[in-house]
């Protein structure tokens, strides 16, 4: 499930002013979806995903305490503190990971070219500098980009799955 915020707290999420977050969403930039809630003009409110914002407003809205920011479905109850602040420091690194590929992407486009080579040894940098390997840091960022915070909390051996070959398995299971 997806964390949605008013324009409002998206603006200040985003530190911008509400005028700029509408434009945004005229735009395209957010994913968004109608409140329930009708406004002053007579038309449903707006609510912005949380994971369409810059990741910089993603922090702060995570950061926030998980009792009054358990939003759909309380997903972050039962969350052990020590899980919070694993991903926290993961959302750190993601937030690194992801300034380094933008700051090389437009370093690419003014110069005409793609320098992928340059972001992807600036990648695994920065992935020896927090001593995890590139392939971690590249599935913390494919787990952001698809379930957003709840995707780097430290999975458990259920939501990892088995480790074993499936005919290996499937062996075991018969026996």
């Amino acid at each position: 499930m997806a964390d949605f915020v008013s324009i409002e707290k998206a603006a200040g999420l985003e530190g911008i002013d509400v005028r700029s977050i509408e434009r945004h969403v005229s735009s395209g930039k957010y994913a968004i979806r109608p409140s329930n809630e009708i406004s002053a003009n007579g038309k449903r409110k707006t609510l912005i995903d949380v994971h369409s914002l810059s990741i910089p407003a993603q922090i702060k809205f995570y950061k926030v305490e998980e009792k009054t920011n358990a939003t759909p479905g309380e997903q972050l109850t039962g969350i052990s503190e020590a899980a919070r602040k694993t991903a926290l420091g993961r959302l750190v690194i993601v937030n690194e990971a992801e300034e380094i590929r933008e700051r090389y992407r437009k370093v690419s486009c003014s110069m005409g070219g793609a320098d992928g080579a340059g972001a992807v040894a600036a990648l695994k940098a920065l992935a020896e500098s927090h001593k995890i390997s590139y392939q971690t840091l590249s599935r913390w960022r494919k787990d952001f980009r698809e379930r957003g915070f709840i995707g780097l909390l430290p999975k458990s051996g259920k939501e990892r799955g088995s480790r074993l070959d499936p005919k290996v398995k499937e062996a075991i299971e018969t026996e």
